[in-house]
């Protein structure tokens, strides 16, 4: 319940920068679904897509995912949205979030949220550093749920080619031999991802400055 509050106000501080809309709300629900299988409803990741353009993504205390914009418009597939938001989750799962801010930020940690002022807390949550184990293990753990999903890890190698290439050889090399995988989401539930912060009409515009 600790995390969560934190991380609850992490989130306030983005105000009405997360974007819904109906079709996009329900596309990102059936990914989080495939790469986050919890039974127990309450222990479920929560997710969502913050109208930030930069190629990034953070997990928040608590259980949070928060995507951004830009890396969503960066993906070129949703398996490559697949294989970033399973790391996410993974960091989550494998308990590296408190690990890591109270690391970087101290206990002053504690006092961050709502009063922090958006920019700090956002770009703080952005630049925020794992160790090489923990980038590791969130890997681990994205592969294994896209692997029980029958999600094609290719996808993945794909976008970290493009963004970081030393861990795109793991993701490649967990495919099938002669793989045939189902598409994570239609073209039409992919493209209202795409659409989400665009569609939109009450999403705030994120100001730098």
């Amino acid at each position: 319940g600790w995390e969560r509050q934190i991380g609850d106000a992490l989130v306030g501080d983005f105000g009405g920068r997360i974007c819904h809309t109906p079709a996009g709300d329900a596309a990102l629900a059936k990914l989080l679904a495939k790469v986050d299988p919890a039974d127990n409803a309450q222990d479920k990741v929560r997710a969502g897509i913050a109208n930030m353009d930069m190629v990034n993504a953070v997990a928040l205390p608590g259980g949070q995912v928060l995507l951004f914009d830009g890396l969503v418009q960066q993906a070129e597939s949703p398996e490559e949205l697949a294989g970033v938001l399973g790391h996410e989750v993974g960091h989550v799962r494998e308990r590296h979030v408190m690990t890591a801010l109270l690391r970087q930020f101290g206990m002053s940690i504690l006092l961050a949220g709502a009063d922090s002022g958006v920019t700090n807390g956002v770009f703080g949550l952005a630049a925020m550093g794992y160790s090489r184990d923990a980038e590791r293990e969130a890997d681990e753990y994205a592969r294994a749920r896209m692997a029980e999903s029958a999600i094609s890890p290719l996808g993945a190698a794909d976008f970290f080619a493009r963004m970081a290439g030393e861990r795109a050889q793991a993701y490649r090399a967990a495919a099938r031999t002669a793989p045939a995988y189902p598409p994570v989401l239609s073209d039409a539930e992919f493209a209202a991802l795409k659409s989400m912060c665009a569609d939109d009409p009450d999403v705030a515009e994120f100001d730098f400055f």
